[in-house]
């Protein structure tokens, strides 16, 4: 189990699943612009690693 991008999103990978956890507290985890953003970008690391 490893925990990446410490930004508005944490990303940790069990086996072949991503679990994703929004990390923004002080806008109590609101889907702003920010945060779709930062869930698109990991999107996309996700999608070009293959390994979930």
């Amino acid at each position: 189990m490893t925990i990446t991008k410490q930004d508005a999103v944490l990303r940790t990978d069990v086996d072949e699943v991503a679990v994703l956890t929004p990390n923004a507290l002080k806008s109590i985890n609101a889907l702003s612009e920010a945060m779709l953003q930062a869930l698109s970008e990991t999107f996309d690391k996700i999608a070009e690693g293959r390994s979930v």
